[in-house]
């Protein structure tokens, strides 16, 4: 026995040849021919682009080729030529400690939410995906040698969350890299590779437009990275492959050659299209994309096809990768992505308290929480986390003028409901502290100032803007007039029970913040001044409804940001 290129033991290459020439007989009659003119020039010509065709030297010629089935493999998003991957800037590495949360939304070919069923699935196969990146202790790095199970780092570690009807949140560690075969996975690369469908299809190229290999037809065959037409039809797809059997090798010269096995009627089906459709093309392509093309040259009995024209090793790998962990069941689309550092210590590393540069008026009549004429004829809920961006341009912008038009002129109140969303996204008390902080106010009638106060002194996420400390500084610069009742009120958390359970009697479609409704009634499909007042003037009746004494904000509202732990109907960057 010897040691193979990956320092793992192996067969001595007499055993590995006559397997290689076992279980992938069929190499020799699937590749292209070679083309017209000078071979020699055409092979050397290919050498430099470090793709060699094979094609009158028997499977024998590749003697360094080393056959590996795949245990853990991977992928390279901006090698795929797949359609859909997020832009990704190379951002790494990243502070330690730091984290990405990526919220993705389902999204069925047909329109509508996914089933359950899709959901439960999408999660499945993301977690798959990232147990193969994850699991280091498999993986060996490109000299050969076994990656510990953490780097210097500490653990490296990831989480897949349903949101149902239709977002699954990812979260994963940032700060490291593992390198697994021709690949360095980062938090850049994972972003890139995570999210793409993975549908694997196996398409006949009609002979009467692509041609055969002695006649051309009207269209060129497809190149690797070629969009190909949606309208063909897929002989055979990834979820026909038996995933037990994939493997790939790789000669001294990075010549690579893939086996796919198929399985039951899927190998049947293989042999039937072979024999019966010699010297067509039949294009491989990953969600669209055509990554290399087969040319049939006989029948293939034992359900094994192999690749070998244009694929690096790098394709190989991700290939196996995503045959192996399956199809995601409906495409994902990116909504909502945060890189989360680590809270700094102590209030200096975030500004001093500042004053808002909007107010709640004075002159409106206020109970705790309530804000107008407690009589008012129609309520308005909102429902806000004080760390969360959106909420704070809507209390800044929006608000304002709906307090305006409809609360200081006795046609309805407005009603404030903590969400805590951010907690529950990022970690940390921050959100829970600030809505603590907020009701120790309230205890001293001062809950609107000082709310005005925390949305002005809002800062980036988990920073620290909220720690308990700086909520104290808060209300000193806010006036609040017994700061020694107040202070400690904040560091018993006194009213966090009162909070937390506030989160379980919420509103069944109150599924991120901002959220806004009317006298109970359904969460508002949008927080922006024209719904809301399209809402209150369809209660109030035309005799009643909004006159704009104030104008409207003319803006593009983002979605509501949502929990980790509720069903958002959207998400939006902070």
């Amino acid at each position: 026995m010897k040691e193979n290129e990956l320092n793992v033991h192996a067969a001595s290459d007499a055993e590995i040849l006559e397997g290689v020439r076992k279980h992938m007989s069929n190499i020799e009659p699937l590749v292209p021919p070679p083309p017209t003119g000078d071979w020699s020039q055409a092979v050397t010509a290919e050498r430099s682009r470090r793709t060699v065709i094979r094609s009158r030297i028997g499977f024998a010629g590749l003697a360094p080729l080393v056959l590996v089935v795949a245990v853990v493999t991977v992928a390279v998003g901006f090698g795929l030529g797949l359609r859909g991957s997020p832009g990704v800037s190379g951002g790494g590495p990243y502070p330690a400690g730091s984290t990405v949360s990526i919220t993705y939304r389902l999204v069925p070919p047909g329109g509508g939410s996914p089933s359950a069923a899709e959901l439960n699935g999408t999660v499945t196969v993301l977690e798959a995906r990232l147990s193969a990146i994850f699991q280091v202790a498999r993986v060996v790095d490109s000299g050969g040698s076994p990656l510990p199970a953490n780097d210097a780092s500490g653990p490296v570690g990831y989480s897949v969350t349903a949101q149902p009807p239709d977002r699954v949140v990812v979260t994963y560690q940032a700060d490291y890299r593992i390198v697994a075969g021709t690949v360095t996975w980062d938090a850049d690369t994972i972003r890139a590779s995570l999210g793409l469908t993975g549908q694997v299809e196996f398409v006949d190229l009609p002979a009467g437009i692509y041609g055969t290999a002695g006649a051309p037809g009207s269209k060129s065959i497809p190149q690797k990275g070629d969009t190909l037409d949606d309208a063909l039809p897929a002989l055979l797809t990834g979820s026909d492959v038996d995933t037990t059997g994939l493997g790939w090798g790789w000669g001294s010269n990075d010549v690579v050659a893939a086996q796919v096995p198929f399985k039951g009627a899927a190998a049947a089906t293989l042999a039937a299209y072979s024999t019966a459709n010699r010297g067509h093309y039949l294009a491989v392509t990953v969600d669209g994309v055509v990554r290399t093309t087969v040319l049939m040259t006989g029948s293939i009995e034992n359900g094994l096809l192999q690749l070998s024209t244009g694929l690096t090793r790098a394709d190989a790998e991700s290939l196996d990768w995503l045959l192996a962990h399956g199809t995601l069941p409906v495409p994902l689309s990116e909504v909502d992505f945060a890189l989360v550092t680590p809270r700094p210590q102590g209030v200096g590393q975030v500004a001093d308290p500042g004053a808002p540069d909007v107010l709640t008026p004075s002159s409106i009549p206020t109970n705790g929480r309530t804000l107008g004429n407690a009589n008012a004829p129609h309520t308005i809920d909102v429902y806000e986390d004080f760390q969360c961006p959106l909420c704070k341009n809507f209390t800044t912008d929006i608000q304002p003028v709906v307090v305006a038009n409809y609360v200081a002129t006795g046609k309805a109140k407005l009603v404030f409901h903590d969400f805590l969303v951010i907690d529950q996204n990022i970690g940390g008390t921050e959100s829970l502290d600030a809505a603590n902080a907020a009701t120790c106010a309230a205890d001293q009638g001062k809950f609107w100032p000082y709310h005005d106060w925390l949305f002005a002194n809002q800062h980036t996420e988990g920073s620290g803007a909220f720690s308990k400390d700086r909520l104290k500084a808060i209300a000193a610069a806010a006036g609040i007039p017994d700061l020694t009742a107040f202070n400690s009120c904040v560091d018993n958390g006194s009213h966090n029970a009162e909070i937390t359970a506030e989160q379980s009697q919420m509103p069944l479609d109150v599924l991120g913040v901002p959220a806004i409704t009317i006298d109970g009634g359904a969460v508002l499909n949008s927080y922006d001044y024209a719904t809301i007042s399209a809402a209150l003037n369809q209660v109030l009746g035309p005799l009643q409804s909004d006159t704009s004494t104030v104008a409207a904000p003319t803006m593009l509202v983002p979605q509501p940001e949502s929990s980790a732990a509720s069903s958002p109907t959207a998400t939006a960057t902070p």
